[in-house]
């Protein structure tokens, strides 16, 4: 990686002299990390807007990925400026599952799951995808995932005498994103298990437009992710209970990550992302190596009585180039 001063771009180095491929462009303000610099050592590349047009190649393809929906301006100008010189696509991540009605909002957000899409895609893209392809995925992986969350406190930005919002003691603020907003609702704080099955069943509400549409049988990518001040401890007991409850809804979970992927400052929350693995070829796009410091090592449920966890047995050297090529065959 390099970094271009002083517009404070992170790069990865092999962009420079690239004439061929497709990259993936995307962006994250501060106050989030690790997103988005940490993940620019993986398959794909992930910048901010204005780093890719300072290595435009005519020969190359770029992605631009916006992950929330309410600051689109900056990085659809991504779109503007590299159209001049080369072929751009351009996709919104809007995983958050929140809102039961999208009219008269500013939509949904891009949330943690704005992950999956960056690390399938970006192995994809690695492996040799084309830019018609990787958009194609890019929006099946969108109709395929949900985010929803709570916190206990709101982030305090830098010097700021007071947090974004306060949260009564004793309640627990339900869908709210990661630039200091509020949730969707107040609900009343409780159990592990029971906080739980509230997030999943406000996923999966029925009457909601953003709801993810979980099947029994489904196999299922899960993101646990921590929003910035939440324990470890209480990190592995929320992991633990969206596990099991996933279960009992008839959902089985094949590969689980928890981690701090996007965070929101000193948050004290949590989102869970699911992702229904529609194409088998993602888990092996999931499971592609990666340098990329921040992504996690996925963790697997055993079953059984103890309610063991376990590190996958699998190779670590899988082809994302094989799985791209059984995608389109």
């Amino acid at each position: 990686m390099s970094l271009l001063p002083p517009r404070m771009v992170v790069e990865r180095a092999w962009l420079t002299g690239r004439r061929k491929g497709v990259a993936i462009v995307t962006g994250g303000g501060s106050g989030h990390e690790p997103f988005a610099a940490d993940f620019n050592r993986n398959q794909e590349l992930l910048t901010n807007r204005q780093a890719a047009n300072e290595h435009h190649q005519r020969d190359s393809h770029y992605v631009v990925v916006i992950s929330t929906c309410q600051q689109p301006s900056a990085t659809y100008q991504v779109c503007l400026r590299l159209s001049e010189y080369t072929t751009v696509g351009m996709y919104v991540s809007g995983d958050d599952s929140a809102l039961a009605r999208v009219s008269g909002t500013a939509g949904r957000r891009g949330l943690c799951g704005t992950m999956f899409v960056l690390k399938i895609v970006g192995a994809m893209v690695q492996a040799g995808a084309t830019l018609d392809q990787a958009l194609e995925t890019c929006h099946k992986l969108g109709s395929a995932m949900g985010t929803i969350g709570f916190a206990a406190s709101a982030c305090q930005m830098p010097g700021a005498p007071k947090p974004h919002f306060t949260v009564p003691q004793g309640m627990l603020e339900l869908g709210l994103g990661v630039h200091g907003e509020k949730g969707a609702a107040t609900i009343k704080a409780g159990t592990a298990s029971e906080v739980m099955k509230t997030l999943l069943d406000n996923l999966t509400r029925e009457e909601s437009e953003t709801r993810l549409d979980l099947q029994k049988g489904d196999e299922v990518a899960v993101i646990v992710n921590n929003l910035g001040c939440t324990s470890e401890l209480e990190m592995g007991i929320l992991r633990r209970e969206v596990v099991m409850q996933l279960k009992q809804r008839g959902i089985n979970p094949i590969r689980v990550y928890q981690g701090s992927l996007m965070t929101s400052l000193d948050m004290k929350g949590v989102h869970i992302s699911v992702l229904r693995i529609l194409d088998p070829s993602w888990v092996t796009l999931l499971d592609a190596p990666t340098s990329a410091l921040a992504w996690p090592t996925p963790i697997l449920h055993k079953g059984g009585k103890d309610e063991a966890f376990s590190v996958p047995e699998y190779d670590l050297t899988l082809s994302a180039r094989e799985a791209l090529r059984n995608s389109y065959t």
